[in-house]
Order: structure tokens, then C-alpha cells, then sequence
């Protein structure tokens, strides 16, 4: 996110767009505040009558229609999609279609404030008392379809963060790693923002977590299966694991994979699971494991795996939480 100086005619703007949409509650926006500026909104720092400090994210006026029009052509994304395939042939088998409506469907919803207010007061239920992992609190009564409050965190950028001392970058980087995990395994609930942006780092080495748009649910069996794939590969069970994968719909029963295959290629992609914990996030190292599924010995593995279009957002999370942002904590 981009950080600047709120101006006088930019307050007038959104003190006027916020009173529409939530009449009787004033609400002040501080003139120092600092404002971010996300795709489809802004950020303000503010303050309400009671003086509870307040963060307030305003929608731009109209970014709701224009996003809804080009979400409405869900082939356009279908082609952008089949780009990427033909680009990375290790992906072959995604339904580009199924992956287009699901990320349509999840960014339908970021631009309803109603249902982020939902998906983040449900992370904060989780993990309200949490000795690392935080979430502000959601003020519904001074939210709406086009305005989010919520209170305000300070903490530390993800830029100043990266020349904080190693055992604190280490803290943050579990932080991050076990809300990913236990969210999607405890709860069922998947973040799939993972724009460094989103988190603010504290000196106790505690993650406040932020924007709660794009918010994935999954059914229980899902997660469960997907556990169960990992259990086996950490189990180094060849057959179990095609076995699983075979019943989980994962494998192309026709031209399928030999089970020792898929098992070299579940160990490469949890590298990070198999190997001595802790295990460390490096980039060259992440950059190596990516490099070696996608066009080393395992592609041919790859093109015979088929993931579900739901599986879109975690696939989406976990290269750049692996191969961008964590790593570079180190």
C-alpha cells in the first residue's frame, strides 16, 4: 500500500461519502491521518465522538459497478487463465473456467464491506486473546456496503520490518505461517490476501493481520483430505498417498502416475513440512523447490494432478507467502 498525507479536500470527500452511507454516526477523519490506499478504497485514520481512535475504509464512488461489469465477463478471465497454462505447462489439467468463477466469486465479495465486516469479526472470534496473531475489532454499527471501521493498529511496516534483528523476523515469520494453517485447519477459513501490506509487525513479535476481503471457506472433508494427503507424504507412504489422491479425484485415473512419482513430487512440495523443523524460509532455497516442480523432474507429475477450482486461492496464497514475502524475513 501507498502511504501519504490526508488533504483538506480529500477529508471534505470522505467525511460527505461516509455520512451517506452510515447517517447519525459522526465520525471525524483526523487531519494527520495517514491514509492507505488499497485497489478499491481508501484507508483513513479517525476519530469518533466517545474519542475511540478508528481506521475507516471508504470505497472509491463507483469502483463497485465498474468491477462488477468486468467480473460479469468471466471468459475474459477464463483467457487470461489459459495463458498462464500454456505458459507454466505444469498446470495443464486446471479447468481455467473453474478457476475464472472462483476468483470471480472471491472478488465479487471484496467489494461488499458487509461481507469483509463478516469474514474479519470471525477471524477476530478466533483469535481474540491469541499471544501472536491479532485482528482488530470490526465496528459494525459505523459499517456499511461502502464503509468498513474497525480499530486501529499501529505497528511496523513490512519494509521496516525487514531490518528488525533475525530472532524477531523469525517470530513474525511463524506468526504468519501458523495463521495461514491453522485458520484454513482449525476453522476452515482461508485469507487469501497476501500483500505484505496487510500485516503490521510489533516489538513482542506479534502480527496484526489486515483486510479480510477475499476470504475462502472450506468444507471439512475438504480440509480434511487435504490434511490427510499431507500426513501420508510425511509418512512417506507411497501407496496410501495414491490411494488418497486417487479417491480425493487428484490423479488422472486414465494416464495416471506411479505412486513412488507422486510421492518424490508431495515430498518436493512440502519441503518445508519434510525436512528438519525448524525449518528455515530462504528465497533461493523456495525459488529452487518452485523451479524443480515446475519444470524439473517432477513436471510430468504435475500435468497428471488435477486441483479443484476451490484450491485456487491457496495455491495463490502459498507462492507468495513461500517464495516472496516470508523468505525474505530471513
Amino acid at each position: 500500500m501507498t502511504s501519504y498525507v490526508l488533504g483538506p479536500e480529500d477529508q471534505i470527500t470522505v467525511r460527505v461519502f461516509a455520512a451517506n452511507d452510515i447517517p447519525n454516526k459522526p465520525v471525524q477523519i483526523d487531519n494527520d491521518g495517514t491514509v492507505t490506499l488499497p485497489m478499491i478504497g481508501q484507508v483513513h485514520a479517525a476519530t469518533l465522538a466517545d474519542g475511540r481512535r478508528v481506521a475507516v475504509k471508504v470505497q472509491y464512488p463507483g469502483v463497485g459497478d465498474a468491477i462488477r461489469a468486468d467480473l460479469a465477463n468471466t471468459e475474459l478471465l477464463a483467457t487470461f487463465f489459459q495463458l498462464v497454462v500454456t505458459a507454466m505447462p505444469g498446470l495443464s489439467r486446471m479447468d481455467v473456467r473453474a478457476m475464472a468463477r472462483e476468483v470471480s466469486d472471491r472478488i465479487g465479495e471484496e467489494i461488499d464491506y458487509r461481507i469483509e465486516a463478516a469474514n474479519q469479526q470471525e477471524f477476530a472470534d478466533l483469535y481474540r486473546g491469541h499471544p501472536f496473531i491479532r485482528v482488530p475489532e470490526v465496528l459494525h454499527e459505523y459499517s456499511s456496503r461502502r464503509v468498513l471501521t474497525t480499530e486501529l493498529s499501529d505497528g511496523v511496516r513490512y519494509a521496516k520490518a525487514l531490518t528488525a534483528e533475525q530472532a524477531l523476523r523469525d517470530a513474525w515469520g511463524e506468526a504468519i505461517t501458523r495463521f495461514l494453517s491453522a485458520s484454513l485447519i482449525v476453522r476452515g477459513v482461508f485469507n487469501a490476501d497476501p500483500h505484505p501490506g496487510n500485516y503490521l509487525f510489533h516489538p513482542d513479535g506479534s502480527v496484526t493481520f489486515l483486510d479480510f476481503g477475499c476470504v475462502k471457506r472450506f468444507t471439512r472433508a475438504y480440509v480434511d483430505e487435504l490434511v490427510q494427503s499431507v500426513r501420508l507424504t510425511l509418512a512417506q507412504d507411497a501407496a496410501g498417498l495414491h490411494n488418497h489422491m486417487n479417491l480425493s479425484g487428484y490423479l488422472d485415473l486414465v494416464d495416471g502416475v506411479e505412486p513412488t512419482d507422486l510421492l518424490s513430487f508431495m515430498t518436493a512440495t512440502y519441503s518445508y513440512l519434510v525436512q528438519a523443523q525448524p525449518y528455515a524460509f530462504t528465497p533461493q532455497h523456495m525459488a529452487d523447490t518452485w523451479r524443480v516442480a515446475m519444470a524439473g523432474p517432477h513436471r510430468r507429475v504435475m500435468r497428471k494432478v488435477s486441483a479443484p477450482a476451490e484450491q485456487t486461492m491457496i495455491i495463490r496464497i502459498d507462492g507468495v507467502r513461500i517464495i516472496a514475502f516470508v523468505p525474505r524475513l530471513r
